[in-house]
């Protein structure tokens, strides 16, 4: 996955100097990942946390089916588990302001589940919706 693009997102006031502290080379960019307010679903992905429970439901059952042979050996566990999840590699963030509340677009490059998320602080989220597979964008 070396190379492949993945969006971040660095919150800082607008009044932060962090810009000016940045350096080139190893270590440069220190400043900026050391802050708590910050978008990063690249390593896990983003667990989309309020699917409706019949969906949740079958989305985990269907997961637990295609992980059968790891959970019985005993290489994943099943509280580790979420029946679906968005970004990770590739992870793409999309920022928008509506009235004076900040959201976001979580997604990866596949598109196949995108969250419209509101921005809480730090690196919390309040799901609002979901759109899921290619019938999101073909009306029918």
């Amino acid at each position: 996955m070396h190379g492949l693009m993945t969006d971040r997102l660095f919150i800082f006031p607008h009044d932060s100097n962090v810009l000016s502290k940045l350096r080139s080379g190893p270590g440069g960019f220190g400043p900026l990942y050391n802050t708590p307010n910050k978008l990063n679903f690249s390593e896990r992905g983003y667990a989309l946390k309020d699917l409706p429970l019949p969906i949740k439901e079958k989305l985990m059952k269907d997961l637990k089916r295609q992980l059968a042979e790891p959970l019985k050996k005993g290489l994943i566990k099943e509280e580790g588990l979420a029946p679906a999840l968005t970004g990770g590699p590739g992870s793409v963030l999309r920022p928008f302001v509506w009235g004076k509340t900040v959201y976001t677009l979580v997604t990866n490059l596949h598109g196949d589940w995108i969250s419209i998320s509101k921005y809480i602080s730090g690196s919390n989220l309040e799901d609002i919706c979901y759109f899921h597979g290619p019938d999101r964008i073909t009306p029918n």
